[in-house]
């Protein structure tokens, strides 16, 4: 639930390994590690922390052992951590239109294997790397203990020989196994009574307080503890959708639907606003014609870089030197005042003739090294033509070749999407909480259906167009995102068949998931409301939406 600023995937890793949660997380679960880890040391009688010498002149030393197991329970709950926090597994995921999910029900949904699955390989993996680590930082390791625990129960400062039995690497890898899965086990668990809702046997919390309506007012405010806010928003959606008309007596009272709408559009115009964040705007096209500029063309005059050796072009062009006798020469034609005798042994070329001879010579060159250039490309592609066309006609070739394509498309694709960025990591970065937005939706969705019908002052649909106006800008924001985004290596688009000409062309993300919710919301609206869009002020935008969809579900009823 909580808003990521990463744009990119390793933008992402980086800040949640370089955070206090993750100092928090790594503290935590190292006193877990501890606790398993001293039951085991103090059933064990060859994990001592020293090794008896034949003489009390030489101190004891250190048993590798014991070093051995001290450093996989670091390292095991460091690696957990890691993994933990880089899955983001302590984000809890909700769904939307929900406001309460059974903790039982979840539990009969959980694929136990996969997670039994899942934590053995991360263990196991875990746990032979650890001998590894374990030889690279042995070193730093044993120094940092010789200067605490070496000093402290007068041991020897001297390592011993690098020696630690499979018992106990078996004794790690079987508590890493353990540990791995029952601390997958109580993330899903908390997962699952963190998402329990606001009701505490079928009533509202709001409802033990004095003054109900006010304290829930006060808790859809409160920013600064995000699970107060959202118990408060998905009580108001328990109100708006229960079958208990008196619940939602009190919004149809006053201005209570006033102040509740107020912090619905918070929510609505942040996240439209955030959708549209940081994208280029489009261009305004303007009819009139475009003033030259103050310094003309310079800078964009194109540079033609073709030759050719038989164009006597250049030949026109010469070096005149003009030799005027007075000044009314200087109006007459250069051509008729040219020099007829020059001493040609005494000045063999001008320098211009020198120049173009220099000029010629550079043509040649390029257009031999084009050329061969140019043969050589042909080659080579003629030879891959060949190659690839032996390849198609082996159909058991084609297919590992293709499978070999297909991998390194995914590798790149990997790696470009951990350098640049995805599309769901740019939607997540701009939306603050997906649940929030998608429940203010549903809330007014719901409320202005039932109030059709339970309103009789017609104070709730008095709001009809300022709802219809949120929604709009929400369908508006997002599909600006949806428009930039949509040509983000589509792996599998996602289409929405229900609305003709809604098509999201986009990877599946939150923005997207937003629209379809708003677009949704707004048709079922302005259908439900058809026969009263008249007597409505609605804004030109709004108009425009709402007749696309008056004209789709009339073109879906006669299509029916």
């Amino acid at each position: 639930m909580e808003h990521t600023k990463a744009g990119t995937e390793i933008e992402r890793i980086f800040l949640n390994l370089f955070s206090l949660r993750f100092i928090k997380l790594l503290v935590a679960f190292g006193i877990n590690y501890f606790m398993i880890y001293n039951v085991v040391y103090f059933q064990s009688s060859t994990l001592s922390y020293y090794i008896e010498t034949p003489t009390k002149t030489i101190k004891p030393f250190v048993n590798n052992n014991f070093l051995f197991f001290l450093f996989a329970g670091f390292a095991s709950s460091l690696i957990y951590t890691a993994t933990f926090v880089i899955e983001e597994k302590y984000r809890v995921e909700l769904e939307a239109n929900s406001f309460r999910k059974d903790p039982i029900s979840t539990f009969k949904q959980l694929s136990y294997r996969q997670l039994l699955i899942n934590a053995t390989v991360k263990a196991a993996l875990t746990s032979f790397s650890i001998p590894f680590l374990y030889n690279f930082f042995k070193y730093p390791f044993f120094y940092l203990f010789r200067l605490t625990a070496c000093q402290f129960f007068d041991l020897n400062r001297q390592m011993a020989r690098t020696q630690y039995s499979y018992l106990t690497f078996f004794t790690v890898l079987s508590l890493s196994i353990a540990s791995f899965v029952i601390f997958d086990l109580l993330s899903k668990v908390y997962d699952a009574y963190a998402s329990i809702g606001c009701l505490i046997i079928d009533k509202q919390i709001s409802s033990l307080s004095k003054t109900p309506f006010p304290t829930l007012i006060t808790g859809l405010q409160d920013e600064k503890h995000p699970f107060v806010r959202l118990t408060a928003f998905q009580e108001l959606l328990f109100m708006v959708t229960t079958e208990e008309v008196k619940i939602r007596d009190v919004l149809y009272r006053a201005d209570n639907w006033t102040v509740v709408l107020e912090q619905l559009a918070l929510v609505l115009s942040d996240a439209a606003k955030h959708s549209r964040l940081g994208l280029p705007r489009k261009s305004m096209q303007n009819d009139q014609q475009k003033k030259p500029l103050l310094f003309g063309g310079m800078g964009k005059c194109d540079i033609d870089m073709t030759f050719d050796l038989n164009d006597k072009s250049d030949a026109r062009i010469d070096d005149i030197t003009v030799v005027k006798s007075n000044d009314n020469d200087l109006f007459q034609d250069a051509t008729s005042t040219r020099p007829t005798s020059v001493d040609t042994e005494q000045f063999p070329a001008t320098a211009t003739e020198s120049l173009k001879s220099k000029k010629i010579s550079i043509k040649a060159r390029l257009v031999a090294y084009a050329t061969d250039i140019e043969k050589r490309v042909k080659s080579v592609a003629l030879a891959i033509d060949n190659n690839m066309n032996k390849i198609a006609n082996d159909s058991a070739t084609n297919q590992y070749v293709q499978s070999l394509i297909s991998s390194l498309t995914n590798i790149i694709n990997a790696i470009n999407k951990s350098l640049y960025g995805n599309v769901k990591l740019q939607a997540t970065k701009r939306i603050r909480d997906k649940y929030l937005v998608e429940v203010s939706i549903w809330i007014m969705f719901h409320l202005m259906v039932n109030s059709k019908v339970e309103d009789e002052e017609n104070l709730v649909g008095r709001t009809f167009p300022d709802v219809l106006l949120l929604l709009t800008k929400v369908v508006k924001g997002t599909g600006e995102f949806v428009e930039y985004y949509g040509n983000w290596g589509v792996a599998e688009p996602v289409t929405d068949k229900k609305y003709p000409g809604f098509d999201v062309n986009i990877e599946q993300n939150d923005i997207s998931d937003i629209r379809k919710v708003s677009f949704h919301a707004f048709y079922n609206l302005v259908v439900f409301y058809n026969g009263q869009l008249n007597d409505y002020v609605l804004h030109p935008e709004v108009f425009g939406l709402a007749k696309w969809c008056t004209d789709r579900a009339l073109e879906l009823e006669n299509n029916s």
